[in-house]
């Protein structure tokens, strides 16, 4: 039972790594999306930066903001979550095992 927990906090942080990875590795959980447009003005010649946010979800190390409902959103969550779970595993393995 208890590998299959490590087994199990293994494949998470896997996951979890992998969403990070993929979604640009992100410090901070976001939730826009950052789009920015150059714009030549064909008159003046200058350049102008227009940014844009649209809403979309980008998984970070660290939550969004401190509320305890924002905690699940991020990696630092995942990897905690799962080395705890090894931890205790372990533990528990070895406790069986003096048994």
């Amino acid at each position: 039972m208890w590998n299959g927990v490590i087994a199990a906090a293994v494949a998470a942080m896997l996951i979890g790594g992998g969403f990070w990875v993929a979604d640009g590795m992100h410090m901070l959980s976001k939730d826009r999306i950052a789009t920015t447009v150059q714009v030549v003005d064909p008159l003046f010649g200058t350049t102008t930066t227009d940014t844009k946010y649209e809403d979309g979800f980008l998984f970070g190390l660290l939550p969004l903001d401190d509320s305890v409902a924002a905690v699940p959103k991020s990696y630092a969550f995942v990897l905690g979550a799962s080395v705890t779970a090894i931890i205790v595993s372990v533990f528990m393995k070895r406790r069986a095992r003096r048994k």
